[in-house]
């Protein structure tokens, strides 16, 4: 079984095609690197996967389970969520702080917290400039560095 599978996704705003017809699939421990040039879609398509942006089409699904139109908090709750970019952050928390929001969506659950230490790690291991700079303020980080994680 996938970890997550993305079918045929699309999103649309209004007339405006931004994602069209995008396929793949995620197994457990694999890492995927979404990259495109400015407005090419990348934070559209997550946007669809997290469910703050409704997707116009396809079906989305993580650990076996259909979350395509599901609200944001549900699909955070089901260990799936979107750390924000640019001038999405919480500008006043630190790097860490941000990164660890997402993390509380576990707290109900037994070993939260080894689990959320260890998705840090994660994070941290795939991009070590953000463990360099874990205690400054999300808002200080230009708009490359934010877009980073």
């Amino acid at each position: 079984m996938s970890l997550l599978k993305v079918s045929d996704i699309g999103v649309r705003y209004s007339r405006l095609t931004a994602v069209r017809n995008v396929s793949f699939t995620l197994e457990e421990g694999e890492v995927l690197f979404i990259t495109g040039p400015n407005g090419a879609g990348k934070s559209s398509l997550l946007r669809a996967i997290a469910g703050v942006t409704p997707p116009a089409g396809g079906r989305i699904d993580f650990a076996g389970r259909d979350i395509t139109g599901l609200v944001p908090e549900t699909i955070a709750r089901l260990g799936l969520s979107m750390v924000p970019e640019g001038r999405d952050v919480f500008a006043s928390l630190t790097i860490e702080e941000n990164l660890m929001v997402g993390t509380g969506m576990h707290s109900g659950e037994n070993g939260w917290r080894a689990r959320a230490a260890a998705e840090l790690e994660t994070v941290y291991a795939t991009f070590p400039i953000l463990k360099e700079r874990r205690h400054s303020q999300a808002g200080l980080l230009s708009g490359g560095n934010s877009r980073c994680w």
